[in-house]
């Protein structure tokens, strides 16, 4: 890997891109650098990004980072099959300190510290293309110029790049001049899903002695303003893991569903490759210390304090864990992992470590869950019909073989049936299960029999509902091991009627348009945010923002093709509309003009032309903001 780093130093490319203003929280050049954040979607998921750290960077706006790369917001909680629910990992953030010379010290969390004025970031992406987050399939090589040789070994596999020297700092006291590859990986089988594994390499491009590497965590359970206020740190010293609990009381202790969040949250910092935990110092302890001072950073990192921090005083639920010290000439590389788990108790935490350090030990092997098939609807009036069953060319799932399995060629089928789910939210839920189909007259499940069609009726006409079918397993009939479900194949469905042949009963709704409502709450929801991502402090996930063009009125009863003319009382046009969909009997307006212009209270009017008849509806609406 080393050689590719003085490669990279030569040949690095620079993105020519138009001024733009950034915020003075961040370093003038951060416009520069092709920032990117994807989220692991299954198992105990959340933020991976090329800045060192698991989230979104502080103050984030589009206008600030247009060259950031939004995957998919993906879960931000866990959700156990005992129906433990868990609130999503926390803020990790890489801390390497060494010395050359005197203490340099780099970190990846954002927070400004003792008035400083810049956002403490260190670690960032090199200018070049190519260095955002990718993706390696299980199985799979990947094709990062960083790390030719890297095979995906989890379900879902990240593979980032970033060093403390592409980033000239305002306030960076010094730079390690250190790349770091970081990986990281998600499984999302039952039993396999509540904990998220990331490994750093660290590769100095010069010399440096006493060398520590360290996490901070910032962990709090719970939302709104005074989240962590009531949380409880602990570690445990001798197997090297830290805690965060939440106790009844004081903060929003709930997921959007109702449930309260299970606790505690927790990480263990692995010895690098080749030491042993009891050859090495470690410091463990709740102080933040985010400032942008190098000496203060690294002594309090490498002072070997171990301490239990009892509830934090400050609210926020921080807590350090370090090991060295290490010292590191250019070609070597450095490699620890960090692992990130949720568990109902301090003893589930430990069992979840223990089965997966042997199932680590064991080079990941893990059995498949069947493929889900592919869900197929054919919208109505009112309802949804949900069709599963294959068509030429698919595969037929309940055809499917698993050579992983021990009973392999003793179970002529391992696969036992389907569980159908809907949601009014989101194409990733939450979810409510419609039903569970299983072969019947055996001895597995509730041998209720296998459908592959389902109709939902009762529905909302011209609302976006979510349907989602998974597949799932036998037991092992040799192993015991548990029944496996696949990952949800989802759709997005929105019942209604057909195109009009003709205007007449054309209507708006919603009439009046009320100005005060709050569309987007609905259930299902009437308007879709479209904004940039921020935080919601109901649910703590990271949103879409609602912005003043998602607002939404809708014709029904629509012919196609057709147009619609708005006017206002005094015969000005405000906006055509255009509509040419056989299978649509409805339009869409975001109550803006032609020019883009958001349009005031009023009564309005409009035209409605069936351009295949030729005849004219009139009708109104009324606007309230």
């Amino acid at each position: 890997m080393s050689l590719f780093f003085k490669y990279l130093i030569k040949t690095n490319i620079i993105f020519l891109l138009s001024p733009l203003i950034i915020y003075a929280q961040y370093p003038p050049d951060a416009a520069l650098f092709p920032l990117d954040v994807k989220s692991h979607n299954m198992g105990n998921g959340f933020y991976v990004n090329n800045i060192a750290t698991t989230c979104l960077p502080e103050q984030y706006t589009p206008d600030n980072f247009p060259n950031l790369n939004m995957a998919e917001s993906g879960q931000r909680a866990c959700c156990a099959d005992d129906g433990s629910t868990f609130a999503g990992t926390g803020i990790y953030t890489l801390l390497v300190g060494g010395k050359r010379g005197s203490p340099i010290f780099s970190r990846g969390h954002g927070w400004r510290a003792d008035g400083a004025d810049i956002y403490g970031y260190e670690w960032w992406p090199s200018q070049n293309d190519w260095d955002t987050v990718w993706v390696v399939e299980k199985g799979d090589t990947g094709s990062m110029p960083y790390y030719p040789d890297f095979v995906g070994f989890a379900q879902q596999n990240f593979v980032t790049h970033y060093g403390d020297y592409y980033m000239n700092h305002p306030e960076q006291q010094g730079q390690l001049r250190m790349d770091v590859i970081q990986t990281s990986h998600a499984w999302g089988l039952i039993g396999y899903s509540n904990w998220l594994v990331y490994d750093y390499y660290l590769i100095p491009r010069a010399p440096l002695t006493d060398v520590w590497v360290g996490i901070y965590n910032m962990g709090g359970i719970g939302s709104g303003s005074n989240i962590g206020q009531d949380d409880v740190l602990s570690f445990d010293f001798e197997d090297k893991i830290g805690f965060t609990h939440d106790p009844i009381g004081n903060d929003d202790d709930y997921s959007n569903n109702g449930d309260r969040y299970d606790h505690p949250r927790a990480f263990k910092i692995y010895p690098p490759e080749g030491y042993s935990e009891d050859e090495l110092e470690w410091t463990m302890d709740h102080g933040q210390y985010l400032n942008h001072i190098d000496v203060d950073m690294y002594n309090f990192m490498s002072s070997g304090n171990q301490s239990q921090p009892g509830i934090d005083p400050r609210g926020i639920s921080s807590i350090w864990m370090a090991v060295g010290s290490f010292d590191l000439n250019p070609g070597d590389t450095l490699k620890f992992r960090l692992i990130t788990l949720q568990g109902t108790s301090e003893d589930d935490v430990r069992e979840s470590l223990q089965r997966f350090d042997e199932f680590a030990a064991a080079g990941y092997p893990l059995p498949s869950p069947p493929p889900a098939p592919k869900l197929r609807a054919i919208p109505g009036d009112n309802k949804v019909t949900l069709q599963w069953s294959p068509i030429a060319g698919e595969e037929n799932v309940e055809e499917w073989q698993d050579p992983v399995r021990l009973d392999y060629g003793i179970v002529d089928q391992p696969f036992e049936g389907y569980r159908l789910y809907k949601s009014s939210i989101s194409e990733k839920g939450p979810w409510t299960l419609l039903g569970t189909y299983d072969i019947p007259g055996n001895a597995f499940g509730y041998n209720f029999g296998l459908e592959r069609e389902y109709v939902d009726v009762g529905l909302l006409n011209n609302i976006e509902y979510y349907y989602a079918i998974a597949s799932f397993s036998k037991p092992d009939q040799v192993s015991g091991y548990e029944s496996l479900s696949s990952s949800n194949y989802s759709i997005t469905v929105i019942p209604g009627t057909e195109a009009q042949s003709d205007v007449g009963t054309i209507a708006v709704v919603p009439n009046p348009y009320r100005g005060d409502e709050y569309y987007q709450n609905f259930n299902p929801a009437w308007e879709k945010p479209s904004g940039g991502l921020s935080l919601n402090n109901v649910n703590n996930n990271y949103e879409a923002t609602w912005l003043e063009q998602d607002r939404r009125i809708q014709f029904i009863n629509v012919p196609s093709p057709s147009r619609i003319v708005i006017y206002t009382l005094s015969g000005d046009v405000v906006r055509t509309l255009t509509h040419n969909d056989d299978q649509k009997g409805y339009l869409d307006w975001n109550l803006t003009s032609n020019v883009g212009q958001t349009i005031a209270s009023g009564i309005y009017l409009f035209t409605a032309e069936s351009q295949t008849t030729g005849n004219i509806q009139v009708g109104k609406f009324v606007v309230v903001k």
